[in-house]
């Protein structure tokens, strides 16, 4: 969840305090906002960054308080595209793939236990993979192939950066709700490629990148799409999302098998002590 709150995509006292009162209350792995490849790639100009070196040592500063807790600690990479709102959207000469991997590789000096690779919600991996959006007529537009090449060159470059035992997440968003569009077989066969290159885990979330799409939202409504992906494409893990609110509701996903992991944004928001209450709620003492 973006808590526009960095300077210069510097890490400060707030996420000192904000993720770490998280680790404290025993959340098993947090995953840092999305953080900017580029200067441009930030939502905001609030939002955190890693381009730099010098972003390198406030994150670390923030991963090793939590490591003191036992949690584990991602970074979600993360370039918005035409979402941007820092100045217009330009490359500016620069290729945004080889900022992914720069950027993967200051993540592994700041200590993170993994990355998760930002494809969802309009943003600018989803750009390219969307068919609704990508308008290119080169190699990077056009057939399935050439729309996924963006984030398979993104993939591959982060997994020569990346130590090979440390997990690599993808987010998705899985389908769009609009016809023409991005679909639940489109992502099946990203998810096939992207477990080939060395993914571990695609997150599964949907829609933000078209003003027709009208989403059914309702508790657990994108708990489907995690199942699909895990029922599909054997050996890749998957992490649900989407009105997760309660501990029997979580618990009962994972023990239907419909995904390995349980992502919850802004109920943690809501409810920082939401592992605490859920145990609760589970009857499990801690």
């Amino acid at each position: 969840m973006c808590m526009y709150s960095a300077h210069d995509g510097y890490a400060n006292d707030f996420h000192l305090v904000h993720y770490g009162q998280l680790a404290m209350r025993g959340v098993g792995a947090v995953v840092i906002e999305a953080t900017g490849v580029l200067p441009e790639g930030r939502l905001t100009p609030k939002c955190l960054g890693l381009w730099h070196d010098g972003h390198i040592t406030g994150l670390k500063r923030v991963v090793d308080y939590m490591h003191n807790f036992g949690a584990m600690v991602g970074v979600q990479l993360s370039h918005p595209g035409r979402k941007g709102s820092t100045i217009p959207f330009h490359m500016y000469g620069k290729r945004p793939n080889k900022a992914f991997v720069n950027a993967a590789a200051r993540a592994s000096q700041a200590g993170f236990d993994f990355i998760e690779i930002h494809g969802a919600h309009g943003y600018l991996i989803n750009q390219f993979l969307s068919p609704l959006s990508n308008t290119r007529t080169d190699m990077y537009g056009g057939s399935f192939e050439n729309r996924i090449r963006f984030v398979s060159e993104i993939v591959q470059g982060v997994r020569k950066v990346w130590p090979a035992e440390k997990p690599l997440f993808v987010r998705l968003s899985v389908r769009e709700w609009v016809e023409g569009g991005w679909t639940v077989d489109d992502s099946i066969a990203l998810t096939k490629k992207m477990h080939e290159l060395g993914v571990d885990l695609v997150g599964c979330s949907s829609a933000g990148n078209d003003t027709r799409e009208k989403v059914p939202a309702s508790p657990g409504y994108l708990v489907p799409l995690s199942s699909a992906i895990k029922e599909c494409v054997p050996g890749i893990l998957t992490g649900a999302v989407g009105i997760i609110t309660g501990g029997k509701q979580a618990n009962n996903i994972l023990e239907q098998g419909m995904a390995d992991v349980i992502f919850a944004g802004r109920q943690f928001l809501h409810d920082p002590s939401f592992v605490m209450n859920s145990a609760l709620e589970l009857g499990v003492f801690i």
